[in-house]
């Protein structure tokens, strides 16, 4: 059994970056199997969901984080831009080692 999103206008990511107005997106697990044309993936005993009022795109990495320092969140939240050109550090942040870190970044996602 399968996840059928169904009628979705479809953003992708694949070499040509195409838009596809209206699509049928198969999901198997964590994989995506298929994508075709409106209502031509479904099977029996599959969910099907409609999206016919849906825009479907790849999902983001964010890859400028500051997860690991969410131990220090609110130190400075009042400060201007300008303040962080400066060069300013949390004190004592250069004594964090990498599980403090990791233990941050448990602490930020449980949020």
């Amino acid at each position: 059994m399968a996840i059928v999103l169904s009628k979705a206008a479809v953003l992708t990511v694949d070499t040509n970056n195409r838009f596809l107005p209206a699509a049928d997106i198969r999901i198997e697990g964590r994989t995506i199997e298929a994508i075709g044309a409106p209502n031509s993936l479904a099977r029996p005993g599959d969910t099907v969901i409609d999206c016919s009022e849906a825009l479907v795109t790849p999902g983001l990495i964010n890859v400028h984080t500051h997860a690991a320092t969410a131990f220090f969140r609110g130190l400075a939240d009042d400060r201007p831009r300008e303040f962080w050109s400066a060069g300013y550090a949390v004190p004592g942040q250069e004594r964090f080692t990498v599980a403090h870190h990791v233990s941050s970044v448990r602490a930020a996602i449980q949020a």
